[in-house]
Protein backbone atom coordinates (compact mmCIF):
# COMPACT_ATOMS: atom_id res chain seq x y z
CA UNK A 1 0.00 0.00 0.00
CA UNK A 2 1.38 3.36 -0.97
CA UNK A 3 2.00 6.54 1.67
CA UNK A 4 0.01 4.58 4.17
CA UNK A 5 -0.05 5.48 7.76
CA UNK A 6 -0.69 1.99 9.55
CA UNK A 7 -1.08 1.19 12.94
CA UNK A 8 -0.26 -2.75 13.81
CA UNK A 9 -1.15 -4.46 16.71
CA UNK A 10 0.33 -7.76 17.18
CA UNK A 11 -1.89 -9.96 20.29
CA UNK A 12 0.76 -12.23 21.27
CA UNK A 13 -0.50 -12.68 25.40
CA UNK A 14 0.93 -10.92 27.68
CA UNK A 15 4.26 -9.93 24.81
CA UNK A 16 1.38 -8.04 22.84
CA UNK A 17 2.25 -4.77 21.41
CA UNK A 18 1.40 -2.29 19.36
CA UNK A 19 3.11 0.18 16.20
CA UNK A 20 2.93 2.83 14.36
CA UNK A 21 4.16 1.97 10.68
CA UNK A 22 4.43 3.80 7.58
CA UNK A 23 4.76 2.36 4.04
CA UNK A 24 5.92 4.68 1.16
CA UNK A 25 5.74 1.79 -1.47
CA UNK A 26 4.73 -1.88 -1.83
CA UNK A 27 6.79 -2.68 0.43
CA UNK A 28 7.38 -4.05 4.50
CA UNK A 29 6.11 -1.02 6.18
CA UNK A 30 8.91 0.44 8.81
CA UNK A 31 8.55 1.89 12.07
CA UNK A 32 7.23 5.34 12.07
CA UNK A 33 8.28 7.14 15.29
CA UNK A 34 7.39 10.90 14.03
CA UNK A 35 4.15 9.76 14.91
CA UNK A 36 4.57 8.18 18.42
CA UNK A 37 2.76 11.04 19.98
CA UNK A 38 -0.27 10.74 17.81
CA UNK A 39 -1.66 7.39 18.95
CA UNK A 40 -2.20 6.43 22.81
CA UNK A 41 -2.51 2.61 22.82
CA UNK A 42 -3.00 -0.56 25.47
CA UNK A 43 -4.18 -3.94 25.82
CA UNK A 44 -4.94 -6.25 28.51
CA UNK A 45 -5.33 -9.70 28.16
CA UNK A 46 -8.99 -11.86 29.49
CA UNK A 47 -9.61 -14.73 29.27
CA UNK A 48 -6.74 -15.80 27.16
CA UNK A 49 -8.49 -13.01 24.34
CA UNK A 50 -6.35 -9.43 23.63
CA UNK A 51 -8.13 -6.51 23.70
CA UNK A 52 -6.64 -3.41 22.64
CA UNK A 53 -7.69 0.31 22.68
CA UNK A 54 -5.98 3.13 21.04
CA UNK A 55 -6.90 6.69 20.66
CA UNK A 56 -5.97 9.04 18.09
CA UNK A 57 -6.47 12.82 17.55
CA UNK A 58 -8.60 13.87 14.24
CA UNK A 59 -5.57 15.88 13.32
CA UNK A 60 -2.15 14.78 14.88
CA UNK A 61 -0.96 18.45 13.52
CA UNK A 62 2.03 16.95 12.60
CA UNK A 63 3.07 17.18 8.82
CA UNK A 64 2.05 14.51 6.29
CA UNK A 65 -0.09 12.36 8.68
CA UNK A 66 -3.92 11.58 8.12
CA UNK A 67 -6.11 13.88 9.03
CA UNK A 68 -9.42 12.05 9.82
CA UNK A 69 -12.55 14.06 8.19
CA UNK A 70 -16.15 13.82 10.45
CA UNK A 71 -18.84 12.92 9.01
CA UNK A 72 -17.03 10.74 6.02
CA UNK A 73 -16.69 7.82 5.00
CA UNK A 74 -12.89 6.40 5.42
CA UNK A 75 -11.61 3.01 3.46
CA UNK A 76 -9.85 1.32 6.05
CA UNK A 77 -7.99 -2.33 5.61
CA UNK A 78 -7.50 -5.23 8.25
CA UNK A 79 -5.03 -7.89 7.57
CA UNK A 80 -3.64 -10.74 9.74
CA UNK A 81 -1.42 -14.11 9.64
CA UNK A 82 -2.82 -16.59 11.21
CA UNK A 83 0.14 -18.38 11.88
CA UNK A 84 2.73 -15.75 13.72
CA UNK A 85 2.23 -13.00 15.61
CA UNK A 86 4.79 -10.62 14.60
CA UNK A 87 4.96 -8.05 11.82
CA UNK A 88 4.78 -10.27 8.47
CA UNK A 89 3.37 -10.39 5.36
CA UNK A 90 -0.23 -11.64 5.55
CA UNK A 91 -0.14 -13.51 2.41
CA UNK A 92 -4.30 -12.43 1.04
CA UNK A 93 -5.68 -12.16 4.38
CA UNK A 94 -7.51 -9.18 4.79
CA UNK A 95 -10.42 -7.30 4.73
CA UNK A 96 -11.35 -4.27 3.49
CA UNK A 97 -14.29 -2.01 4.96
CA UNK A 98 -15.53 1.57 5.43
CA UNK A 99 -16.20 3.84 8.45
CA UNK A 100 -17.47 6.81 9.33
CA UNK A 101 -17.12 9.30 12.69
CA UNK A 102 -19.84 11.73 13.10
CA UNK A 103 -19.79 14.55 14.76
CA UNK A 104 -21.74 13.07 17.73
CA UNK A 105 -19.08 10.64 18.68
CA UNK A 106 -21.35 7.98 16.47
CA UNK A 107 -19.15 5.46 14.76
CA UNK A 108 -20.93 3.31 11.73
CA UNK A 109 -18.64 0.71 10.20
CA UNK A 110 -20.26 -0.77 6.82
CA UNK A 111 -19.02 -3.93 5.26
CA UNK A 112 -17.02 -4.03 2.67
CA UNK A 113 -15.57 -6.43 -0.03
CA UNK A 114 -14.67 -9.90 0.95
CA UNK A 115 -11.54 -11.46 -0.03
CA UNK A 116 -12.08 -13.10 -3.40
CA UNK A 117 -10.34 -16.22 -2.67
CA UNK A 118 -13.10 -17.24 -0.10
CA UNK A 119 -16.11 -17.00 -2.63
CA UNK A 120 -13.74 -19.18 -5.08
CA UNK A 121 -13.46 -21.53 -2.34
CA UNK A 122 -17.10 -21.75 -1.69
CA UNK A 123 -17.59 -22.24 -5.31
CA UNK A 124 -14.75 -24.98 -5.22
CA UNK A 125 -16.35 -26.65 -2.00
CA UNK A 126 -20.03 -26.52 -3.09
CA UNK A 127 -18.93 -28.37 -6.77
CA UNK A 128 -17.00 -30.83 -4.97
CA UNK A 129 -20.05 -31.47 -2.39
CA UNK A 130 -23.07 -31.01 -4.93
CA UNK A 131 -21.86 -32.89 -8.21
CA UNK A 132 -18.76 -34.95 -6.82
CA UNK A 133 -20.58 -35.85 -3.41
CA UNK A 134 -23.84 -37.01 -5.28
CA UNK A 135 -21.31 -38.94 -8.04
CA UNK A 136 -19.88 -41.20 -4.62
CA UNK A 137 -23.08 -41.94 -3.05
CA UNK A 138 -24.66 -43.28 -6.83
CA UNK A 139 -21.32 -45.35 -7.06
CA UNK A 140 -21.73 -46.73 -3.86
CA UNK A 141 -25.25 -47.60 -3.52
CA UNK A 142 -25.68 -49.02 -7.68
CA UNK A 143 -22.40 -49.37 -9.06
CA UNK A 144 -21.33 -51.70 -5.71
CA UNK A 145 -21.48 -54.93 -7.68
CA UNK A 146 -18.59 -53.04 -9.99
CA UNK A 147 -15.64 -53.18 -7.51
Amino acid sequence: MKDTEMVIFSANGASSSVGNYYSAGEDTPTPYPTIDGCYTSQFTEVDGFVIFNTTRPLDCGIANTYVVQLSSAMKLITAWNPSSPTLSFHDGNYFGFTQTLDADGTCVSTEGDHNAQYYTHGIFMWFSWAVIGLAQIYTNRYLRHKW
